[in-house]
C-alpha cells in the first residue's frame, strides 16, 4: 500500500468516526451520554401521620356460662356481680314426700384475696336459664324481691372470704323444690354482690366445668337421710364500666374501630412502610386472672390475643367480620409503644384495589377469656394518641430534567 492510499483511509476514517459521535438528535443514541450525563430526579421521601377517629363496639356473648371458675369481685373495669346456680331438679324429685330439716350451700373457693371480704346475698330464682345464654344484669333471669333467710327466719350478713364458705338457707326454699308439681320450677339461687368492694380483687370459685375441683353443691339434712345436690349448670353474669374508655374486651367483648384518611398519601406513592401505632396503658390492663394463671388451676398465660381486620362494609354483620390485617400477642399489664403492621393493607387502598373501610381492633378470644387492654386516647397524658404513620416516596423523575 503506498503512502497516499495510507493517509486516505485514515482520513476517511476520522471522518466516520466523527460523524458518528455528533450531537444529532437524529444520532446514535450513545451520544446523549457524551454531552450530559442523563441524571433521573430521585422521588422524595415522606412521613404521612394521620391522627385516628375511634369509637367502641360492644358485643354481647355468653361466656359466663363456660368458664371453668366463676368469679366474684370487681377490678379493672370488670364487675363480676352475680352467680346464678340451677341445682338437678330430677334429683331433688326423687326425695319427694320428705321432709327437709336443714339446706346448707357449700361454696368452694378456689383462690382470692386475703385482704378483704365481699358482701352478698341469696335470692331463690324464679326462673330458669340456659348456659348458652347471653346474660348480662339487663338479662338476667327474675329472682325473688327479698333474701333468702336462714332457718331462724332471718337474713344474715353473708360474706365471702378467701376461704370455703357455708351459707344456712331456709328448708322451706329446697322443700318447695321438692314438693312441687311443676315440671318447670327453678331449682336456683342467685349470689348476688350486696355492695362494692372497698378493693379491687377478684375471688374465684369451682364451677361446673371444673369436675376434679368440686363445685358449688347444695347439702340437705331430712328427717332420715342426707343428701347432697349437684350443681346442674352456672354462669357468671359480669358487667364493664360505663366509661368511654379506649379499651378492648375479651368476654365483654368490646372492640375498637378505627377511621382515617389517606386523602394527603398522592395515589403515586411507593409505600415503604405503614404501621397501626397505639400506646398501651399497662395500669388498667388485665391479663389471666389469679386462678387462671394458676399452673394447678388452669395455667394459661397472662398474654393478650389480639385480631387486627378492615370490615366488609359499615353496617351489621358485615361490620364484624372482613379481611384479616394483623394479629398477635403481648402482655396487657405492660406499659409500650405496639405498632401493628399495615403494609399490604394500605398499600391496596393506595392503589385503589381496595376501599377504605376503617380498622376495627378486637381480642381475639373474645368468646372464651375476660381480658382487657387498655390504650392511651391522648387526653390525659403525655403519649400520643392513635395514629396510622405511612413512610413513602415518590416516583423518580424520569423525563431526565
Amino acid at each position: 500500500m503506498n503512502r497516499n492510499t495510507i493517509i486516505y483511509f485514515l482520513l476517511t476514517f476520522f471522518f466516520i468516526v466523527a460523524a458518528g459521535c455528533s450531537s444529532d438528535p437524529e444520532g446514535p443514541v450513545v451520544e446523549r451520554f457524551r454531552d450530559g450525563t442523563y441524571t433521573p430526579e430521585t422521588g422524595e421521601t415522606y412521613c404521612y401521620i394521620d391522627t385516628l377517629e375511634y369509637s367502641s363496639i360492644n358485643l354481647a356473648t355468653d361466656v359466663g356460662g363456660h368458664c371453668t371458675l366463676l368469679k366474684m369481685g370487681w377490678n379493672k373495669g370488670f364487675k363480676f356481680e352475680t352467680i346464678l346456680i340451677d341445682f338437678n331438679s330430677d334429683s331433688l324429685s326423687k326425695y319427694k314426700g320428705k321432709s327437709v330439716s336443714e339446706a346448707t350451700l357449700k361454696v368452694p373457693i378456689r383462690i382470692g384475696p386475703s385482704n378483704f371480704d365481699l358482701k352478698i346475698g341469696l335470692y331463690e330464682l324464679l326462673e330458669p336459664f340456659s348456659e348458652d345464654d347471653t346474660l348480662s344484669p339487663a338479662t338476667s333471669p327474675m329472682r325473688a324481691d327479698t333474701q333468702i333467710t336462714d332457718s331462724f327466719g332471718t337474713v344474715p350478713e353473708r360474706t365471702i372470704a378467701a376461704f370455703d364458705q357455708e351459707y344456712n338457707i331456709n328448708s322451706s326454699v329446697v322443700q318447695n323444690w321438692i314438693d312441687s308439681e311443676d315440671a318447670d320450677t327453678s331449682c336456683g339461687l342467685a349470689v348476688v354482690l350486696e355492695e362494692d368492694p372497698d378493693s379491687l380483687g377478684f375471688f374465684e370459685i369451682n364451677s361446673v366445668a371444673d369436675l376434679d375441683g368440686g363445685p358449688i353443691s347444695l347439702n340437705v339434712i331430712f328427717e332420715d337421710d342426707t343428701t347432697s345436690f349437684g350443681v346442674n349448670r352456672n354462669y357468671s353474669i359480669v358487667s364493664g364500666e360505663d366509661s368511654d374508655e379506649l379499651a378492648v374486651y375479651g368476654g365483654l367483648a368490646r372492640r375498637i374501630f378505627f377511621e382515617f384518611d389517606l386523602g394527603g398519601v398522592n395515589d403515586s406513592a411507593v409505600i415503604h412502610n405503614s404501621e397501626l401505632v397505639l400506646n398501651v396503658d399497662g395500669a388498667g390492663g388485665l391479663g389471666a386472672t389469679a386462678g387462671e394463671e394458676s399452673g394447678d388451676i388452669l395455667g394459661l398465660p397472662t398474654v393478650f390475643y389480639y385480631y387486627l381486620y378492615s370490615p366488609d362494609g359499615t353496617l351489621y354483620p358485615s361490620f364484624l367480620e372482613g379481611k384479616g390485617v394483623y394479629e398477635g400477642e403481648f402482655y396487657p399489664f405492660e406499659s409500650f409503644e405496639l405498632r401493628l403492621p399495615l403494609d399490604a393493607y394500605i398499600e391496596d387502598i393506595i392503589d385503589g384495589s381496595r376501599t377504605n373501610t376503617g380498622l376495627v381492633l378486637q381480642s381475639d378470644l373474645e368468646n372464651v377469656r375476660f381480658q382487657k387492654v387498655l390504650f392511651s386516647d391522648g387526653a390525659a397524658d403525655s403519649l400520643e394518641p392513635p395514629r396510622v404513620e405511612i413512610i413513602y416516596s415518590m416516583p423518580a423523575d424520569f423525563d431526565g430534567k
